[in-house]
């Protein structure tokens, strides 16, 4: 799971440097909403380092 945070963060900062010299712009992280809910598989549905 770490891989796939880091990843977005490292992703954002790329495009705000790009944003910045720009002059603005917005930056939307979507995540899934089945954290919300218990299931029997949960390592299925996590990302796997």
């Amino acid at each position: 799971m770490n891989l796939n945070v880091r990843s977005t963060v490292v992703a954002s900062w790329h495009a705000i440097r790009h944003m910045i010299a720009a002059g603005g712009g917005s930056i939307i992280n979507t995540a899934s909403i089945a954290g919300l809910q218990g299931n029997p598989w949960p390592r299925d549905r996590a990302p796997r380092d």
